[in-house]
């Protein structure tokens, strides 16, 4: 596997951010779903909001990167680590 350094971290940070707590696609987002297609918006980076239609299979493989492998679980905010308790 080939590593190296991205900068300082920020990007780093600013690319997996959005990550930790939302989830990858929201209801809001997807836009129709019919006739095997999946319709959805999306927002490239400091452009305005755009939709893609994509088929069903080719939509699915997309989706499921961003979902978390067994065993690894999202940040949750409980305990002494919930904001209020600080």
């Amino acid at each position: 596997m080939h590593c190296q350094a991205v900068g300082d971290g920020r990007t780093v940070l600013k690319y997996l951010a959005p990550y930790i707590y939302r989830v990858a696609l929201s209801n809001r987002r997807l836009v129709r779903m019919q006739d095997g297609t999946v319709t959805f918006r999306y927002k490239p980076r400091n452009k305005p909001w755009k939709t893609m239609t994509l088929d069903a299979l080719a939509f699915i493989p997309r989706f499921l990167q961003h979902v978390l492998p067994k065993g690894f679980q999202k940040v949750r905010a409980f305990g002494f680590l919930h904001p209020r308790a600080r």
